[in-house]
């Protein structure tokens, strides 16, 4: 994640949340795609796999598949479908998060 340091602001000593870390990398995301940029996307999106908790297997495996979906989509530079993906799961990211500030 070195390479996206300077796109998007995560410090550890800053106390971010992992949740708000995910709805930045999806914003960034969003943005490489719309700006056509291929490296920046792909890290991006290797970042969101990476940060896949895989002990909850089921859910991680159908978000890898997804994830890998968009990184073959953003390599064929097709990214309109890429950012339909991207902007379709930060949506339901942020309103996940809503909803979790709201039960706290």
């Amino acid at each position: 994640m070195q390479a996206l340091n300077s796109a998007f602001v995560w410090d550890r000593n800053n106390n971010i949340d992992p949740e708000s870390v995910i709805l930045q990398l999806y914003d960034l995301g969003i943005e490489s795609c719309n700006n056509k940029e291929v490296d920046k996307a792909t890290k991006v999106l290797t970042e969101l796999i990476n940060a896949l908790n895989f002990e909850y297997s089921e859910m991680a495996t159908s978000f890898c598949k997804l994830y890998q979906y968009v990184l073959g989509m953003v390599r064929v530079e097709n990214f309109e479908q890429a950012l339909y993906i991207l902007i379709e799961l930060r949506d339901a990211w942020k309103q996940a998060l809503i909803s979790k500030e709201c039960v706290t």
